[in-house]
């Protein structure tokens, strides 16, 4: 132990070397899956480590679930690539959907509002078919575990990359933590994907933070006809007692009438944790969609 209370000393160590490849990626997301892919496609001996026990990383544990316009606005595709790639595996299993390349650029209304409905609308009118691309996170799991494979990319699951060993300015190792205990991957190149830079921020390089927004995404199941589903639910959904919207905008806990409520407790935890103008974006966003909802009991609601 260190003679001061605010400190551990770690005793001095020796890591196993796990491995010495070419390449090691960190970070499985969209970005890592694709720098993974296209290194081991070009012959280079390639690590990929992955924190969670899949990759995707927004795209599917975050439900970033659009690819939104590979055209150029114009009706001719400026994406393609692996992206294309990625969406050619995935509908092979039915897990996507985009609007045929003939209504690309169609200014149709009718059309438009399809592709809204599929949250594939996005920016300032006025609105044409974009080709954009709504797919189910299993199936991007699925193509981008199949792509890595047939590369023959090493995939480390739920591992931690814990530490940048430097010498001399570059990345000599990196130091990795999982269920075998803590490990070192000496590799010739280090690729962070990590998403929020956790590698060259560790490593000392210089970096500018953003500030990011909260964004509510969930998961609906058992729809079995997404159209009909859509035109059941007309404009006037709404909760039998309290709606969601209403009690948003209150957002205080006194104003719901249990104190046993679940609704309150939600409440009271929206009131503590969220800045007004994070409620009051819940209020525009959340409260018109849970007004359209059928047969939803307050006491089922869950915030």
């Amino acid at each position: 132990m260190s003679p001061d209370p605010d400190f551990v000393t770690l005793p001095e160590s020796r890591l196993p070397v796990a491995a010495r490849p070419d390449v090691l990626v960190v970070g499985g997301g969209s970005a890592g899956v694709s720098a993974a892919v296209t290194a081991a496609r070009s012959g280079a001996e390639t690590y990929l480590i992955e924190r969670f026990s899949y990759t995707g990383g927004l795209a599917t544990g975050g439900m970033i679930i659009l690819l939104l316009t590979l055209d150029d606005g114009a009706g001719k595709q400026a994406v393609a690539g692996l992206c294309q790639e990625m969406v050619e595996r995935m509908e092979r299993r039915g897990g996507v959907w985009y609007p045929p390349r003939e209504q690309w650029d169609d200014p149709d209304p009718a059309l438009v509002e399809h592709c809204r409905r599929w949250g594939l609308v996005w920016g300032g009118a006025p609105h044409r078919v974009r080709y954009s691309v709504a797919f189910d996170p299993y199936a991007f799991i699925f193509a981008a575990d199949e792509m890595l494979r047939e590369a023959g990319v090493q995939v480390l699951y739920q591992t931690w990359a814990c530490e940048p060993l430097l010498e001399d300015g570059r990345i000599a190792a990196m130091a990795i933590q999982n269920k075998s205990g803590r490990q070192a991957i000496v590799p010739r190149v280090v690729i962070d994907t990590t998403g929020d830079g956790d590698v060259f921020a560790a490593a000392g390089e210089p970096f500018e933070a953003e500030r990011v927004h909260p964004w509510l995404w969930f998961e609906m199941g058992g729809v079995r006809d997404i159209d009909k589903a859509f035109e059941a639910g007309g404009a006037d959904f709404s909760l039998p007692a309290c709606p969601l919207g209403d009690f948003l905008a209150r957002r205080t806990p006194e104003s719901l009438p249990s104190e046993r409520s679940p609704l309150r407790a939600a409440a009271a935890n929206l009131h503590a944790i969220l800045p007004d103008y994070v409620s009051e974006t819940l209020v525009k966003a959340v409260g018109p969609m849970i007004r359209r909802m059928r047969q939803v009991a307050v006491e089922d609601c869950m915030v």
